[in-house]
């Protein structure tokens, strides 16, 4: 993340070469001018090496993390206090196993969001906001509680990556289809029995996974069959035959 400042435990180390030499010379002779005051050129030297690492400490070690620091183009937030005063450059939003029983609303006013990652929570319902998230690549809520996927998912054009897997689905909207850009759709450990005609409008799918708690697809041999035929470079996983 950002630039820290100099550990304290290594200005200790200093401070510790520092007496240990000076208690090993000769005691201090008052002598301006003569040799002997060696010992207190020495003391002045190291007096000003430390009042530097101290500085640096106390500027960098102290300074509140901010958007300079944290860089807007290569960073995870995983506090949204912190990603809302970096709302225009945040691209990249981690709240695994954050305790979170509702979806944070917040985060769908940020314009450059990528990559969000909201999985093992107690989120049962993903808002119909979610459309304003139109940079999004990649969206992880596995293994929670997702009941209700809304229809205007579908206005996620530039989506790649729909990870749902373990949750409670029992239905899949029609504008899933809409997804242009989607590669990879893991439904993996839900309640589906069936999906949308749609889902073979989705041509750039290299991966889709559709299974009940148990690991067994409910799709009708049918529906498999009309996938398959139409997703012809999908690698499909539909678990164990019953």
């Amino acid at each position: 993340m950002g630039r820290e400042g100099l550990p304290i435990d290594a200005v200790k180390q200093y401070l510790a070469l520092i007496f240990k030499y000076l208690f090993k010379m000769e005691p201090v002779r008052f002598n301006l001018c003569g040799a002997s005051n060696k010992k207190m050129f020495v003391v002045a030297f190291f007096s000003i090496i430390l009042f530097l690492l101290l500085s640096f400490c106390k500027s960098k070690g102290d300074q509140p993390t901010s958007q300079a620091n944290i860089g807007c183009t290569d960073s995870v937030f995983y506090d949204l206090k912190l990603a809302d005063q970096n709302k225009s450059c945040v691209e990249a939003v981690k709240l695994r196993e954050a305790g979170l029983n509702k979806f944070p609303m917040n985060i769908v006013n940020y314009p450059n969001l990528i990559w969000f990652d909201l999985s093992m929570n107690y989120i049962d319902t993903i808002p119909d906001e979610i459309w304003k998230l139109t940079k999004l690549h990649s969206l992880i809520m596995a293994y929670g509680f997702v009941k209700h996927l809304p229809a205007s998912i579908g206005n996620l054009k530039n989506l790649k990556n729909l990870e749902l897997m373990d949750n409670d689905l029992e239905t899949i909207p029609e504008t899933i289809g809409d997804l242009s850009s989607l590669e990879r759709l893991n439904l993996c450990r839900n309640n589906i029995t069936t999906l949308p005609k749609s889902i073979i409008r989705l041509k750039k799918l290299q991966f889709l996974c559709v299974c009940d708690p148990e690991g067994v697809c409910r799709l009708s041999a049918q529906e498999k069959a009309f996938i398959l035929a139409n997703l012809p470079n999908c690698r499909t996983n539909f678990g164990p035959e019953e």
